[in-house]
């Protein structure tokens, strides 16, 4: 059975406090009361926009890794050599990214 949230915390914030809070749980796409508890409890905050990015740098390496796994499938010639050298290099920054998400 999960724990209902019934106990109530009054907090006292000055009007410009209180908007900072609101503009920062809007900016990660959270409540105030979520953004707050989150907080508290010392979870990890991803901001939308970062899982966004991360959603599309992933979708960027699933596309490279297609292509590298179709060019070693070809005969091996000297500018594919290179252009796959150039392509796992792009990969390994994508990796070193998208792990700053994480």
């Amino acid at each position: 059975m999960k724990d209902t949230r019934n106990k109530i915390i009054i907090l006292r914030l000055t009007e410009e406090e209180k908007e900072q809070a609101v503009k920062a749980a809007k900016e990660v796409g959270l409540t105030l009361s979520s953004y707050v508890r989150k907080m508290i409890l010392g979870n990890k905050i991803v901001p939308k926009t970062d899982v966004q990015t991360l959603f599309e740098l992933n979708k960027i390496g699933v596309n490279l890794n297609q292509l590298v796994r179709h060019i070693n499938m070809l005969p091996v010639e000297e500018n594919i050599v290179s252009s796959l050298d150039d392509i796992n290099t792009f990969i390994g920054e994508l990796k070193n990214i998208t792990s700053r998400f994480v």
